[in-house]
């Protein structure tokens, strides 16, 4: 821990260096800095524990302490390198800034990295630059190096004090010391350009920097927590979308997750070379399949291949994380773990619709008719759609059932049917027909998988209780009024679906092209005659003909097949009940997709796929080649 403290002691002298009257900010920048270093060093011990905790059940206290030990200490001595590179990094962009004011000030930077660079030439042959380079893009030498700079050796059963440091010392000797020296050279280069930015950019972007670097290094400890990740997208876009002040973030935020999500498989394939490199799936074939007609459909039925790219990236892009979620799923906790965030996160959407309906929160008025009594607002939460938020709800409610069903404690299993209450409410105050229509299929589906004779009675029962509401009833009753057919007929889907049938016809093969018609593609680019189609099977039908539209519909039907088949050649109970309720819920989502464009959602596509990879992930190694552990 010394290290730690020596650059906590670091930044005290600089800020007493920089603080200056001419210098206040970089002072104050300074002063942070420390506060942030001593933070980390509380997060070293926290960060430790759960390799504490999987190793206290086969060594004692004191050889446990020692793992901890040692772990905190690499924590500490990367991290204190990092913060003084850093510290460094600034330093020189203030004598930068300061050096400007003269004629000469131009030159000294470039002059100095010159002299650097000839300091590197020359130090050539002592730090063996080019096999510290052959040695970084050697598979086995990645894998050393980041266990033995990140994480401390696995193996502590031995007893004597002289065993346990010859096995502290071991998988730091088995490093070679250029790739040691090289990743120390990457480290210091992180440093002194995040110092540099920090001359530049707001308190908060370094805040945000520090925190990706920081889950960068959880995710690499354990590659599947980047599929965790994922599973908390409705709260990451809502953060990016509303609390970062910058425009590119919020617009381009999960390609870049997505982008980091393929890269940590490129470094699954580096640096765990025991495991299987690709673990295929029934519904590989499917999705390629689908690819392959979009890219064709791209080729030789766009209008405009810019709108058309475009167009072919929202229907694809967000599948990607089916193999994602695959290949990154470790083992069957984790995979357990993943539907528990994705629970969870249903839970807190769930009361703060509630929350919203209580209160009453405004709501724009094209979401209920004029004409319609009964309704005085709907819950969409942090996902400003409650058709959206209905849809997600239809999701994760068998989710939350699934774990009741599954859990043999009696208080956690009154939990999951606590939340499962809460989504089922929150459900009916987004007053969203499609979603509850999707809802009773799911629900269906659910119980048929049970106990009919149990379960089915008390379905019906709760269903009648939830019509018989007065809201929902009115809801339901407007839907069959001539009110409301005179409305649809006007603006509604009664207008929207023939002139969409009428597109069909006229271009059956191929469609109009992609992004051309019916979605946000089409209202982005300002495609004359178009809008929202709410019915995302009639909108793939007119952009891509009855060639995409039957590549679409054999996907969704072979994903739908294959989930159910999963359940059956899924081992363990909990693993079996959770396939159940992941079957479900892709029934429920499929149904309020002939209402709404739920699949242009890019939320509501990575939960489907994500939901789907995790079943077939479960599944048993007969249901497809692979080994899911």
């Amino acid at each position: 821990m010394a290290s730690w403290y020596h650059s906590s002691g670091t930044f005290r002298l600089l800020s007493s260096y920089a603080g200056n009257r001419s210098h206040a900010q970089q002072s104050v920048f300074f002063r942070k800095m420390s506060k942030a270093a001593a933070f980390f060093s509380r997060g070293a011990d926290r960060l430790h524990k759960p390799l504490v905790d999987q190793i206290r059940n086969s060594a004692s206290a004191a050889i446990a302490a020692g793992a901890a030990e040692e772990f905190r200490t690499r924590t500490c001595l990367v991290l204190s390198w990092l913060f003084v590179c850093c510290s460094a990094g600034y330093l020189a962009m203030m004598a930068f800034s300061w050096l400007r004011n003269f004629k000469t000030g131009s030159i000294i930077f470039p002059a100095a990295s010159a002299v650097i660079a000839l300091l590197l030439f020359a130090a050539k042959g002592k730090f063996n630059i080019e096999g510290s380079w052959k040695e970084i893009f050697d598979r086995s030498a990645i894998a050393r190096t980041v266990k033995a700079l990140i994480m401390p050796s696995r193996d502590w059963e031995t007893d004597t004090a002289k065993q346990q440091t010859i096995q502290r010392r071991s998988l730091m000797a088995s490093v070679p010391k250029p790739a040691i020296k090289a990743a120390y050279v990457l480290i210091a280069i992180i440093g002194v350009l995040a110092g540099a930015a920090g001359y530049h950019f707001s308190l908060k972007m370094l805040i945000a920097a520090a925190a990706a670097v920081i889950v960068g290094l959880l995710v690499i400890s354990d590659y599947q927590r980047v599929v965790y990740i994922a599973a908390m997208y409705v709260f990451l876009d809502f953060v990016f979308r509303q609390a970062v002040s910058s425009s590119f973030l919020a617009s381009y935020w999960d390609e870049l997750l997505l982008i980091a999500a393929v890269l940590i498989m490129v470094y699954k394939w580096l640096v765990y070379r025991k495991e299987k490199a690709y673990s295929p799936t029934p519904l590989d074939i499917p999705l390629f399949f689908f690819f392959g007609i979009g890219i064709f459909l791209l080729i030789v039925a766009a209008p405009d291949m810019r709108i058309g790219f475009e167009g072919l990236r929202a229907d694809i892009e967000y599948m990607l994380w089916f193999f994602i979620a695959v290949q990154l799923l470790r083992t069957k906790d984790g995979g357990v773990r993943l539907l528990v965030l994705m629970a969870l996160t249903g839970v807190v959407l769930a009361f703060h619709g509630l929350y919203q309906y209580a209160v009453g929160t405004p709501m724009p008025a094209g979401w209920v008719d004029t004409a319609e009594n009964g309704v005085r607002t709907r819950a969409f939460s942090i996902v400003a759609s409650p058709n959206i938020l209905g849809s997600l709800m239809v999701l994760l409610i068998p989710l939350a059932l699934s774990f009741a069903f599954a859990e043999k404690k009696a208080f956690k299993r009154i939990i999951y049917f606590c939340a499962a209450t809460a989504m089922v409410l929150c459900l009916v105050v987004t007053f969203s027909r499609s979603a509850w229509l999707g809802f009773s299929i799911s629900m269906l589906v659910f119980f048929l998988m049970k106990d009919k004779r149990k379960f089915l009675p008390l379905l019906i029962l709760i269903a009648a209780f939830l019509i018989l509401l007065p809201p929902v009833y009115d809801r339901l009753a407007y839907l069959l009024s001539g009110d409301y057919i005179e409305s649809s007929v006007r603006g509604g889907r009664l207008q929207r679906w023939p002139i969409g049938l009428k597109m069909l016809s006229e271009n059956p093969l191929f469609g109009v092209g992609l992004g051309q018609f019916g979605g946000a593609v089409a209202e982005n680019n300002n495609i004359p005659g178009t809008f929202y189609m709410d019915n995302y099977f009639l909108k793939t039908a007119v952009e891509m003909g009855i060639v995409g539209l039957s590549a679409f519909v054999i996907l969704i039907y072979n994903t739908v097949i294959w989930s159910y088949r999963s359940i059956r050649n899924t081992d363990g109970t909990l693993e079996r009940q959770l396939v159940q309720g992941i079957f479900a819920s892709i029934c429920g989502l499929v149904v309020p997709n002939f209402f709404e464009n739920v699949f242009e959602v890019p939320m509501m596509v990575t939960y489907f796929w994500i939901l789907a990879a995790t079943a077939m992930f479960f599944a048993n190694s007969k249901l497809y080649n692979s080994t899911p552990e």
